[in-house]
């Protein structure tokens, strides 16, 4: 039995409808998400602040952080880096220390050439995005090789172009932006190319330069729709909900969800962190300069929460990553 069914079988398993799984949906959704704790506190606070809580620069596991360009985390608290300028993905445990590598500059399995992008499953299985190979690599939790999926078709070789952002839906779906052909591919759980969102006469406009993508818990796609200057928002079957526009927006790159639901946006331009509300409505904005810290952000790539709901940044231009503590209008930090 292929990975992939194998994969799509244990998800639909673990949604089977018992009253004890039922009961487990409603109260931690089908990954097992948490809900938000103290939601209504998260909601009306207002964040006026970034503060550092730590900076990790300079040489990790033998080599030195250069240009990073993506972050995951997972649900254990678990931090992934891809470290773009040093073709590899690094492994941070939950008090950031450096535990693993993995290098590449090559074509062979299971290594990169310009990685940019990494997620993690429910089951969680860490993806990434090797544009320089065109394919996404899949490890264990443990960063242990499990498989890949080539992009190439050697029949038409515009049908995929180099992936960049990437996420993967609680049913085993992989959203993967395709940057040469301004549009998201979705992989079922067989790693075939079942349809695209985004791409050319599609309803609600088309995307343009489209980079760094989130899914929320209810399976919602959020895509960095940088070309036109806003964040898109889909359901799970790539039908519009809404788009997320400012003029303060100039070339969005990286999407995070809180949380309380905000939606936080990195602009890769402005270096500016701006936090949307659920419905869209720009709460506040945030950096470049960040309490702490001596170089304001440059040229960073993308953002992510970790589970104690602190931000990290990779800050792509200053080659280093940031973790920072949320300081809301009351002094209290989420």
């Amino acid at each position: 039995m292929s990975y992939f069914l194998s994969r799509f079988l244990n998800r639909y398993n673990q949604c089977g409808l018992t009253a004890l799984v039922v009961l487990t949906i409603i109260m931690w959704g089908c990954g097992g998400r948490p809900q938000p704790a103290n939601e209504q506190f998260v909601i009306q606070s207002i964040p006026v602040a970034l503060i550092l809580e730590k900076e990790i620069r300079g040489r990790i596991l033998g080599q030195s952080i250069k240009a990073p360009t993506g972050l995951a985390v997972d649900r254990r608290g678990t931090l992934f880096l891809v470290d773009g300028g040093s073709n590899r993905v690094i492994w941070f445990n939950t008090d950031l220390v450096a535990l693993r590598s993995i290098e590449g500059a090559t074509t062979r399995s299971g290594l990169f050439d310009e990685p940019r992008s990494v997620t993690v499953d429910e089951d969680l299985n860490l993806w990434v995005a090797d544009a320089g190979n065109r394919r996404l690599v899949q490890y264990s939790e443990r960063m242990e090789f499990i498989d890949e999926i080539d992009l190439h078709d050697d029949n038409n070789p515009l049908s995929f172009g180099h992936p960049d952002g990437i996420a993967v839906s609680k049913f085993g779906e992989t959203y993967v932006v395709d940057s040469d052909n301004d549009r998201i591919a979705v992989l079922n759980t067989f790693g075939k190319i079942d349809r695209f969102v985004g791409d050319f006469g599609y309803p609600g406009g088309n995307l343009d330069e489209p980079a760094g993508m989130t899914i929320d818990r209810h399976d919602h796609l959020y895509v960095c729709d940088a070309g036109n200057h806003r964040v898109m928002l889909y359901d799970d079957r790539g039908g519009i909900i809404r788009e997320i526009t400012h003029e303060t927006l100039d070339e969005p790159g990286s999407v995070a969800i809180d949380r309380g639901g905000r939606v936080w946006v990195l602009d890769r331009v402005t270096s500016l962190i701006h936090c949307f509300s659920a419905d869209g409505e720009l709460v506040a904005t945030v950096g470049p300069m960040i309490s702490g810290v001596a170089t304001a952000l440059r040229n960073p790539s993308d953002v992510a929460f970790t589970t104690e709901g602190h931000l990290a940044i990779s800050d792509t231009g200053n080659d280093r990553l940031l973790i920072c503590r949320i300081m809301y209008e009351d002094a209290r930090p989420e």
